[in-house]
């Protein structure tokens, strides 16, 4: 193996802990450093997705659009994909607008709202 290849495999290694960490957000930076790696795409493709779920289940709905909007719609990873979820927004729209999106000004909290 010359240096190259060590380099890619060691960051396989590492980005593949973080990703069984959960810590998807590194794990898909250090899987972008080697894409074409092994299945280093269908990682980052994993990272984008497992995240979007976690973003779902913690009610963060309004972010969660916004990460698939940002997506191809070919993106998929295991039994996930771009598709379902945005599926699944549209059917519970009434939450996602519900949820809104937060932002700080000034040190105040304000909710801003899509129109429905």
């Amino acid at each position: 193996m010359d240096s190259d290849d060590l380099f890619k495999s060691a960051t396989y290694d590492y980005a593949t802990s973080l990703f069984h960490a959960k810590d998807y957000d590194t794990a898909k930076t250090w899987f972008s450093r080697i894409s074409g790696y092994k299945d280093s795409t269908d990682m980052i493709n994993g990272c984008l997705l497992l995240n979007v779920r976690d973003m779902i289940e913690s009610g963060n709905l309004h972010s969660a659009e916004t990460a698939l909007n940002s997506m191809g719609e070919d993106v998929k990873y295991d039994d996930y994909s771009v598709q379902d979820y945005k599926e699944l927004l549209t059917k519970n729209a009434k939450w996602v607008n519900l949820c809104g999106r937060w932002t700080s000004t000034g040190g105040q909290m304000r909710s801003t709202q899509r129109s429905l």
